[in-house]
């Protein structure tokens, strides 16, 4: 208290000018029309922009949630356009749509790698959201990679610019399949192996997730046929596929829940 009682004093002709002022704007504005009215307009500026900046930072802080509101709309969107390719249409009802085989989950990227040999992958989504391991990532533009691991919040993501990495991989156009594989150096290509020199393939061709993918559902887009080539002593073609999304940009993803696929597992092993 001692201390507030000297700065006033130290400070006091300060103080009593500051005050003189404050009572003279008063008495000018209270007691003049004209000074009245541009105190009120200019004060009305003032306050109209203080109020659009602090509803602009509200409006930005506001963008995450807003974000991961579309994420999930888009996601359950994506969900129904996937199951009703798994239901014939006759059976397009809301019983068939209530049992859906594959279910979204949206998620963001946190961290990533695409100029590697092994490139991987962080999202922020984890166990305690339902994410596994061997769960297949898609993006709106194609295939990002499966699940190798998962905390609590995090998974990590083997993408398909990882050597590991062999995604069953169609021709759209004649259904016959080959395996997706990345051997780099460039994040924009894959190469298309196991693809037998007596099926038919051309450039410009649209590769898409194999219907014996059980971590993808069929007809996810991954590229098109940049350039194929075969030798006579060739039993398979070599072929580079232009992958449809670019890894090096993608921010936001979607984890797939294949509801159906341990029971497939199961009975696949069944005579192993």
């Amino acid at each position: 208290m001692q201390n507030l009682i000297l700065l006033f004093l130290r400070y006091s002709h300060f103080f009593v000018f500051l005050l003189l002022e404050i009572l003279c704007l008063f008495l000018i504005v209270r007691y003049n029309g004209n000074q009245r009215d541009i105190w009120i307009n200019s004060s009305n500026i003032i306050t109209g922009k203080v109020a659009n900046t602090f509803d602009n930072w509200t409006d930005y802080f506001d963008l995450r949630e807003e974000a991961f509101k579309l994420a999930t709309e888009n996601a359950k969107l994506k969900e129904k356009l996937l199951n009703l390719q798994k239901i014939s249409p006759s059976n397009i009802d809301s019983l068939a749509l209530a049992n859906q085989q594959y279910l979204l989950i949206p998620a963001k990227i946190t961290n990533k790698s695409v100029n590697t040999l092994d490139n991987y992958f962080t999202l922020n989504r984890g166990r305690k959201h339902g994410i596994q391991p061997d769960m297949g990532v898609i993006s709106k533009s194609g295939i990002i990679g499966i699940v190798k691991s998962a905390s609590e919040e995090y998974s990590r993501v083997l993408t398909i610019l990882h050597r590991q990495s062999a995604i069953v991989a169609a021709n759209k156009r004649t259904a016959a399949f080959g395996t997706l594989k990345w051997n780099g150096p460039d994040y924009r290509f894959a190469k298309l192996g196991a693809y037998s020199k007596h099926e038919s393939i051309e450039v410009g061709d649209t590769i898409i997730t194999s219907e014996y993918s059980n971590h993808f559902p069929e007809g996810i887009m991954i590229g098109t046929v940049k350039e194929k080539s075969l030798s006579k002593s060739d039993y398979f073609y070599n072929i580079t596929i232009a992958l449809n999304n670019n890894l090096h940009t993608e921010k936001h993803v979607y984890i797939i829940d294949n509801t159906s696929r341990q029971q497939q597992l199961a009975v696949e092993s069944e005579d192993e």
